[in-house]
């Protein structure tokens, strides 16, 4: 990441680790969502849903689920994965 794009995601983490599952889930500015047809990387088992998250507007993470933690697999930083 960029200078740029590392204090963005800083100020996204910073904000999303005081948050409950439940707001993610909800939250307009985040835009929780599952990405269907993405090749996972070979270290992932291809069943595992992929979601994303908005850190800003092209800057995107995306990642998954496992129980409270959320697992970063790649940096969108263009907004072109998804």
């Amino acid at each position: 990441l960029e200078k740029e794009q590392l204090k963005m995601f800083i100020s996204y983490a910073k904000k999303v680790e005081k948050l409950p599952w439940q707001e993610i889930y909800h939250h307009k500015g985040l835009n929780y969502e599952k990405i269907d047809n993405i090749s996972v990387p070979d270290y992932l088992d291809s069943s595992i849903p992929i979601y994303s998250m908005r850190v800003d507007k092209k800057f995107r993470i995306l990642g998954y689920r496992n129980e409270s933690e959320f697992y970063i697999v790649w940096f969108d930083n263009n907004h072109e994965i998804c």
